[in-house]
């Protein structure tokens, strides 16, 4: 395989990669097979590395994950927007809470997910993984683009 050149083509070979583990994996019953190891650490250091490779694992699907959102191309692009029936949209088109955002912040995207807070029904971006903790309270015309519509 040729080397990559640019941060695009390094992203789809990242994102081969993992589509070709994820084959392997599930071809091979990997999944069912660590799970049955996982479940049998009996002592306390076996239960320890099995406790360490739980939270790695959960490390790698997060990484895979947001991979596999910038492989994708972006798909929409414009301002967000909260109509007052509490929608979310950009372009008129409604956006899901939960669903990853990009938005520019001093010229430069960030990347978030659109929350809304249930106590006063006003949509904000949170952090991609933390639907509490607010980035951007003030979403109101802020330019924003979507690789993937997508719920929580």
């Amino acid at each position: 395989m040729k080397e990559a050149a640019t941060i695009d083509e390094f992203i789809d070979y990242a994102y081969n990669i993992s589509k070709k583990m994820e084959e392997f994996a599930n071809q091979n019953n990997a999944d069912e097979k660590l799970v049955k190891l996982l479940t049998s650490a009996s002592d306390p250091e076996s239960r320890f590395k099995a406790r360490i490779l739980i939270q790695m694992m959960d490390i790698v699907d997060r990484v895979k994950k947001v991979g596999y959102y910038l492989h994708e191309p972006v798909k929409m692009e414009g301002l967000l927007q909260q109509k007052l029936d509490g929608s979310v949209r950009i372009n008129n088109i409604p956006i899901p809470e939960g669903t990853i955002i990009e938005y520019k912040v001093n010229g430069e995207w960030e990347m978030g997910r659109i929350s809304v807070n249930s106590q006063t029904k006003m949509a904000r971006i949170t952090a991609v993984n933390d639907f509490g903790t607010a980035k951007i309270e003030r979403i109101e015309q802020l330019p924003v683009r979507i690789r993937q519509i997508s719920s929580k």
